[in-house]
């Protein structure tokens, strides 16, 4: 998948990834990896963004070829970083929360394209207790290749 993120706290910038769905007739389990490479622009370069998400995908599995609608919920480890390595030496891993809406549009039973729109927000402890706070969201959209199996 390749795509951009935008609003919130991001800048508009290019999003590359690659997600795998193991989908029934009305929900399905997805894994996506993600990378956003200096997603708050200017004001911190190189502040790298990588995604590893895990979520409940809820669709229309209508047979042969057509558009489909999705919608899907999950959560992941967003890992961030700044660079150089002199800047900051660790890279920081948090929880991330998604919702996201889609489509699917089938050229055939078995390939097509796919496009989504989600909102990602980071997650973490304040001050190591709850409550959870976020100092980190995003939108990203996205197109990719759907080849079903």
């Amino acid at each position: 998948l390749t795509g951009i993120t935008f609003g919130g706290d991001a800048a508009t910038r290019p999003t590359v990834g690659l997600g795998v769905t193991f989908a029934g007739r009305a929900l399905g389990l997805e894994v996506e990896a993600s990378r956003t490479a200096d997603i708050l622009g200017a004001t911190t370069p190189s502040a790298n963004v990588t995604l590893l998400t895990l979520g409940v995908v809820g669709d229309v599995d209508l047979p042969g070829p057509g558009v489909k609608p999705f919608v899907v919920a999950g959560v992941g480890l967003l890992r961030s970083g700044l660079r150089p390595a002199s800047i900051n030496k660790d890279a920081e891993s948090n929880l991330a929360l998604l919702v996201g809406v889609g489509l699917n549009a089938l050229i055939s039973d078995n390939v097509g394209v796919g496009a989504d729109l989600r909102y990602f927000r980071r997650i973490e402890r304040a001050g190591g207790v709850l409550p959870l706070t976020s100092n980190l969201d995003f939108f990203r959209a996205t197109l990719g290749l759907l080849v079903r199996f």
